[in-house]
């Protein structure tokens, strides 16, 4: 595994490339990370919209139900996966997965692309992206997600393009973390 970083390490390291999401795609910017099998927002950068979504910075999250959740759960090990799955999962709203076998479809899919999207499935009307940011090893060390309210976000460049755009986002924030000589 690569070396231990300390959240506020992360978070120094991880900020302009928050802010670089919001100015680029006019929503909010978090990241996250794993605690246990709980999700937190350890930052949050904000969009100049008046309306927008509210700051989610401190707060823990049941994975199952946001996409940077989906992205963390996607790099457990199958066993705590499996433990977790088997607890039975709770409703946030009236679209959150709690059928294990839809949760992981969503996960092979964020392996899969690189990205994952959910919409609606925390708060009514706030649809999110998120992407990992992997170590060398490839272990996650958090996840960059960009959320926004549905009626706009994404707007009209496709979910791809916006998941792709995280997606490089993210890798560039990895190579950023790994220290100058690795650029």
């Amino acid at each position: 595994a690569g070396p231990a970083h300390s959240i506020s390490h992360l978070l120094g390291i991880a900020r302009p490339y928050l802010q670089e999401l919001v100015d680029r795609l006019g929503e909010d910017a978090a990241l996250a990370v794993g605690d246990g099998v709980d999700l937190i927002y350890a930052a949050q950068a904000h969009s100049p919209s008046a309306v927008g979504v509210p700051d989610w910075t401190g707060q823990r999250f049941a994975p199952h139900t946001v996409a940077a959740g989906f992205v963390v759960m996607a790099w457990w090990p199958e066993h705590k996966l499996a433990t977790y799955l088997a607890q039975g999962l709770q409703p946030a709203t009236e679209r959150s997965l709690t059928d294990p076998a839809a949760v992981q479809a969503r996960l092979a899919d964020v392996r899969r692309r690189g990205y994952g999207w959910a919409d609606g499935e925390w708060v009514d009307g706030v649809s999110a992206v998120a992407a990992p940011v992997l170590d060398d090893d490839g272990h996650l060390l958090a996840a960059l997600n960009v959320f926004g309210p549905s009626y706009r976000f994404p707007d009209a460049r496709s979910r791809h393009d916006i998941g792709e755009e995280l997606r490089g986002v993210g890798a560039r924030l990895a190579r950023a973390m790994a220290g100058p000589s690795r650029d």
